[in-house]
């Protein structure tokens, strides 16, 4: 090991969903295991009002104007656009690092953007050290026919760490990236729970009906249009049908919209909730008060921090079978999984439920304990700290 300052920059280029949870978690291991820490985020104010009163040596980080990340010019082709503006920001963030030598800083991606290979490959002309990426979101690892042009950065000597949530992949990352260390990282989430006006809403209108919930941000990726369908049919009525989250409905389908607005919103076994939930905690008792948690994503390759929070709260999952969430809820016994078509096996896990969930849900079983005891938030601090320690004692 080298007596050299350990000194790590912390990047992140997501906004929304985990964003804040994972970069929280990841900057205070690395108050811990770092000598000089820097944080470039668009949501820094946020992880400074998170972390207020909770790290006596918080004001030794430096937070780092992320300037002009995501901003575009239209003077210039999109590609060209795309990789300037990654060589600006390197310049920028090395700008306020005093310019010191960026050897010594080792770089870190706290939600490494895999969708923006020319941005990441314009910042890393600039920043030429070694650095690490925790693999949020990358759909590569599971769809062959997704953009994997980022994995010829990951290729890169100077990539030294990567970490992933998808324990599936992990043996194959070590063998398509031997120069880097490869380590897994448990899911985790807020388990937490309040009642609040949305949830307490839904329980009177379902009315002590089974509730099947979607849940998040509402997309036509998270399988909206089979759980529409669902909805209308008539063996199905005694169940009571729910989709709570931020619903951009622009961005859907005309034909979603109508399923909405004309068929689903009206019903007496249906609920609709379309915008943010601002409380986690009721986001949480709103799962609580599920019965059965919708997470059958088409062309889904991630995990799922819903899943953790329904293993928590004994709520039985849904979700497709050759999936990420699909292979847990199987391994962990934490529900059903089905396949194409997924109205028909849906319909006839609904049918068949109420024996189903005697069984499931009483206590979900040793296998959902092995689950909780696995997947949880110091877990998941423990291999991040011990991976992170690797990765800068590795100078």
């Amino acid at each position: 090991m080298s007596n050299q300052e350990a000194k790590l920059l912390v990047l992140e280029f997501g906004s929304g969903g985990h964003s804040l949870v994972y970069l929280s978690r990841i900057a205070s291991v690395a108050l811990n295991v770092g000598d000089r820490i820097a944080i470039a985020s668009s949501i820094n104010q946020s992880l400074i009002g998170a972390f207020h009163g909770s790290f006596e040596n918080i004001n030794s980080v430096q937070f780092l104007d992320p300037g002009s990340l995501w901003k575009r010019k239209k003077k210039v082709s999109a590609r060209a656009e795309e990789t300037f503006c990654g060589v600006l920001t390197g310049f920028s963030l090395r700008r306020q690092l005093g310019n010191s030598a960026l050897r010594d800083w080792k770089i870190f991606f706290s939600n490494f953007p895999t969708s923006r290979f020319l941005f990441l490959r314009g910042l890393l002309s600039v920043f030429r050290g070694d650095w690490g990426a925790f693999l949020v979101n990358a759909p590569f690892l599971r769809n062959s026919l997704s953009d994997r042009r980022t994995e010829r950065l990951l290729r890169r000597k100077q990539c030294r760490s990567i970490f992933t949530l998808d324990e599936g992949s992990i043996e194959w990352i070590k063998s398509s990236f031997p120069q880097a260390q490869s380590n897994w990282l448990p899911d985790f989430s807020v388990v937490s729970a309040k009642d609040g006006p949305i949830a307490k809403s839904l329980r009177e209108r379902a009315a002590g009906r089974p509730t099947v919930l979607l849940i998040g941000r509402i997309s036509g990726k998270k399988g909206l249009a089979a759980f529409l369908e669902l909805s209308q049919e008539d063996s199905l009525r005694d169940f009571f049908f729910a989709i709570v989250g931020k619903c951009e409905m622009p961005g859907l389908s005309s034909w979603t919209r109508d399923r909405i607005v004309n068929h689903f919103h009206p019903r007496e076994n249906t609920f609709f909730w379309g915008e943010e939930i601002d409380s986690e905690e009721e986001y949480n008792r709103i799962i609580q008060d599920s019965s059965l948690v919708w997470l059958v994503f088409p062309g889904f390759t991630n995990s799922s921090n819903t899943l953790t929070k329904a293993a928590f709260f004994k709520s039985s999952c849904i979700a497709l079978a050759d999936s990420l969430i699909g292979e847990r809820v199987t391994r962990y016994s934490l529900g059903v999984t089905v396949r194409e078509p997924i109205i028909d096996e849906a319909r006839e896990v609904l049918l068949s439920m109420r024996q189903w969930k005697i069984l499931v849900r009483k206590d979900g079983g040793p296998a959902r304990e092995d689950f909780l005891r696995e997947f949880n938030e110091a877990c998941f601090t423990e291999r991040l700290e011990s991976g992170l320690r690797v990765f800068l004692d590795n100078r």
